[in-house]
């Protein structure tokens, strides 16, 4: 099965640079934005703004594999969750185990810019990275603002 899901490109500055953003929801009621971060090798979700969703949380152990750090040699203080359930479009993941990651400082960067260019408010809960697009042989269709999930 595929589902294709709306993206909103947001252009970032005059040489092409843009990020990418899409819905998704929670428990089938709550909708929320995530940024889709190509770069990102592991997906991680902000554990403050889906504490409701989240039915377990465990530190990382140091022997875990998953010890991320983000463009800098910066450790980050993450922990692993369970998520009750997340939707893409059709795609509906119950018990989905995630990353949880302090977000606050995108948001602050978001907040910031787009306050700059007079655009929206934009809160996100979670970057979409590499594990999860590669899982679900993403496309990421930039003509038409779609991102298609195989599943």
């Amino acid at each position: 099965m595929k589902t294709k899901i709306p993206i909103e490109i947001v252009k970032l500055d005059d040489n092409g640079g843009c990020h990418l953003f899409m819905k998704v929801k929670f428990n089938e009621e709550t909708s929320k934005e995530v940024v889709i971060d190509t770069g990102a090798s592991v997906s991680c979700f902000d554990g403050l703004i889906l504490e409701k969703f989240i039915s377990k949380i465990d530190e990382i152990d140091k022997k875990d594999d998953l010890q991320p750090t983000g463009i800098t040699d910066t450790k980050l203080n993450v922990k692993k969750a369970i998520l009750e359930k997340i939707c893409f479009g059709s795609l509906n993941l119950e018990n989905y185990p995630i990353v949880l990651l302090d977000l606050t400082h995108i948001n602050n960067m978001y907040e910031m810019y787009f306050s700059e260019k007079k655009q929206k408010k934009l809160q996100i809960c979670g970057l979409i990275g590499s594990d999860f697009l590669r899982k679900f042989n993403a496309i990421i269709d930039y003509k038409n603002q779609f991102l298609t999930l195989e599943f």
